[in-house]
């Protein structure tokens, strides 16, 4: 997920079209009812938190607000690997490690081409990513 992203958790709505009989309305509501429960079950499911119970409630509670949660909030709660664009300390020391390890022959990556530093992180957070994608 990218640092400036964010992520909308909301409830599902039914069509209020009018006209209609009591029973097309019960089923409406069994139907919205059984989606709801399988959205909230598909993101705990989703969630790398290992208390399932804690982030159903989480879950539910902040569906009903239809909120926005920023990427570390939507990170916090399990639903995404990795924020995309905040570098962290550790990040940087992989990225360097990955970088010390290349072999200055390798024309992309060596200190006599045209790349800056920024681009060669560029390439190696790339390689990263494609070995760690994100599970949401």
């Amino acid at each position: 997920m990218d640092q400036n992203a964010l992520f909308l958790i909301h409830q599902m709505s039914s069509s209020n079209s009018k006209n209609r009989k009591y029973e097309e309305i019960q089923d409406d509501a069994e139907n919205v009812k059984l989606k709801m429960k399988q959205i909230i079950n598909s993101y705990v499911q989703h969630s790398s938190w290992n208390d399932k119970d804690a982030i159903r409630e989480i879950i539910k509670k902040n569906i009903k607000n239809e909120k926005y949660w920023d990427a570390k909030t939507t990170q916090k709660y399990g639903l995404v690997d990795h924020i995309i664009g905040e570098e962290s300390e550790s990040e940087n020391e992989v990225i360097y490690s990955y970088s010390g390890r290349l072999s200055s022959s390798q024309n992309n990556y060596s200190s006599s081409s045209s790349s800056s530093l920024s681009d060669r992180k560029k390439k190696i957070r790339k390689k990263i990513k494609k070995k760690h994608k994100p599970t949401v």
